[in-house]
């Protein structure tokens, strides 16, 4: 990349001609492909394509250029202007990332140039990772514009890309309070489109953004038929900034009775292990994680129960954090005896003698 350098008039011309004239790719063409095997057909990939084909090398260039100098908007606008009228997918990927430093120039022509590169009918183009970039920038601000693109993602027949248009959408409930009633269609909707809000739930619940929708949609998704899914929304408690929550005992509470629980057990102790707040007031948590703990050894045999590697260092600092209320200690020997006693905790006599 050497957009900073001072480009001749000739180079930039010969770079305008190549993204307006170069016949790579070709309109049936990829550069790359993906999958296949010895029993299936390996299919094109656009998004890959933009960066190995000569027009889509071109667009990059151009976006690099405007970073560094949008005074050089009006000069290379022809080739700006093809790339809207360009019918390969991988050309519309690749002239999504121009849209980005245009928003420095001109916000409403951003706006517009974005859009009409990507109504291709063909929802490859949404795959990009230039989307998102620009979506990242101008979507609060430009909400009305760019909402049916978000639409048009979530109903996508690809399922990345649908799995995406859920995460902006979901993004979009926790910042502003829109679009709710497009997740609640995703919570009933496909695996991708289910995955994509338990993926931003699971970030932003520790973050402290949180509701009583959203713990609507967890609870939801803690009991999701997929497993996967209940595995990705049980990330939200490997989190330790989420112990730190006003509302962490009502998400623990959910995710105990839940599907995903008992699989997952780990991501809670880990959490509480990791937390910066008192153990004392996480101790019926602990004490419920044990519990569980305790009938999952039971339904598997005595000798074969769940070892945890976190539960020694959880419970050792909830007791040494007790001192000051002898009944809470009292309790967490009894919890320390029982994890001994079904063999639940990684070395657990070590970290007692130590």
């Amino acid at each position: 990349n050497r957009s900073d350098e001072q480009w001749s008039d000739d180079a930039v011309a010969l770079l305008i001609e190549i993204a307006r004239y170069h016949p790579n790719p070709g309109s049936d063409e990829a550069t790359v492909f993906s999958g296949g095997s010895a029993l299936t057909k390996s299919t094109p990939d656009y998004v890959t394509t933009a960066l190995n084909c000569a027009r889509g090398v071109a667009a990059v260039a151009i976006a690099s250029l405007l970073w560094n100098d949008p005074n050089r908007f009006g000069v290379l606008r022809p080739a700006i202007n093809q790339f809207e009228k360009d019918l390969h997918p991988s050309i519309r990927i690749a002239a999504t990332r121009v849209s980005v430093p245009m928003l420095n120039i001109d916000k409403a022509e951003a706006v517009r140039l974005f859009l009409s590169l990507n109504s291709h009918p063909n929802d490859e183009v949404l795959r990009g990772h230039e989307l998102s970039e620009f979506l990242g920038y101008a979507l609060i601000g430009h909400f009305d514009e760019l909402r049916p693109i978000l639409e048009r993602m979530i109903a996508s027949a690809i399922g990345e890309v649908a799995k995406r248009g859920a995460e902006w959408a979901i993004l979009m409930y926790l910042h502003t309070g829109k679009m709710k009633m497009e997740v609640d269609s995703c919570l009933v909707g496909s695996a991708s489109q289910r995955a994509g809000v338990a993926t931003i739930l699971s970030r932003e619940l520790p973050a402290g953004r949180c509701d009583d929708t959203c713990l609507r949609w967890s609870a939801a998704l803690l009991d999701d038929a997929d497993e996967s899914i209940r595995r990705t929304i049980a990330n939200t408690f490997w989190r330790s900034e989420l112990y730190v929550r006003p509302y962490a005992h009502q998400m623990f509470g959910l995710f105990i009775k839940s599907r995903a629980f008992n699989p997952n057990i780990e991501n809670a102790l880990h959490g509480l292990k990791e937390t910066t707040v008192p153990l004392t007031g996480c101790a019926d948590i602990i004490h419920a994680t044990v519990d569980r703990l305790t009938e999952a050894a039971s339904a598997l045999g005595a000798n074969t129960g769940s070892s945890s590697q976190y539960l020694p260092d959880v419970l050792l600092r909830l007791y040494e954090q007790s001192e000051a209320d002898p009944a809470k200690r009292r309790k967490c020997l009894d919890v320390l005896d029982k994890a001994l006693e079904d063999r639940l905790g990684y070395n657990i006599t070590k970290a007692v003698d130590d």
